[in-house]
């Protein structure tokens, strides 16, 4: 074989290679993008105090930005699935012309506008998996300007009157005392010396701290 023909399989060969580290950098870059935007999002679920409630414009912005994250994922996964690369060679079509086994040459010159033809089909291919990542970035753009200027509002824009604070909807770790009220004790309605008989049509008994009657001359 001829060095030209040898260099024209190998600027096949180069794309194709091209194509391979092309999908894995764009599969590496989406699955980044996809987990920092699903921790980000479960962090400020969980973590973040929520003073107010969104107001409608930034739950707007909010939902822009989600689906403009989910478009440029459907674009990029799109623009790194497999296309239609042409392959030079068909064994079955040399094997139709077994005559160019023995004729290099005339290999060579049947070869070439088949291989002009693959390598044209292989470099559009290649060209629009990259056109399309391109504008799967315009998206990702929208998505982070959207939930940028959403939170940036969220945090500078203070509570409207009237609004509740969640935090105080929280329940107080100190515990609340009760003051404890006693009721008032009776008076002991049993002598101090132990229960006395009274019959019927007697005195009843003087009480134990009663003076004793004075007697006078």
């Amino acid at each position: 074989m001829s060095v030209a023909f040898d260099r024209a399989m190998g600027e096949i060969d180069r794309i194709w290679d091209a194509s391979d580290k092309f999908d894995t950098k764009v599969l590496n870059f989406t699955s980044i993008v996809s987990a920092g935007a699903l921790a980000a999002a479960a962090l400020a679920v969980k973590e973040m105090p929520l003073p107010r409630t969104l107001l409608p414009w930034e739950s707007a912005l909010v939902a822009l930005g989600v689906a403009s994250l989910v478009a440029f994922i459907g674009l990029a996964l799109g623009s790194a699935s497999p296309v239609d690369f042409a392959a030079p060679l068909d064994p079955a079509k040399l094997a139709q012309a077994p005559h160019h086994l023995t004729n290099d040459a005339g290999f060579e010159l049947a070869m070439l506008p088949v291989m002009a033809d693959a390598y044209k089909k292989c470099h559009e291919s290649q060209q629009g998996k990259a056109r399309l990542f391109s504008w799967s970035l315009w998206p990702l753009r929208l998505s982070v300007l959207c939930l940028a200027l959403a939170i940036a509002s969220y945090l500078l824009i203070p509570s409207p009157k009237g609004a509740t604070d969640m935090s105080d909807n929280k329940p107080s770790t100190t515990p609340v005392t009760t003051p404890v009220t006693t009721p008032p004790t009776k008076p002991d309605s049993t002598p101090a010396l132990g229960p006395v008989i009274v019959a019927k049509g007697q005195p009843g008994p003087k009480s134990p701290t009663s003076n004793p009657p004075r007697h006078t001359p």
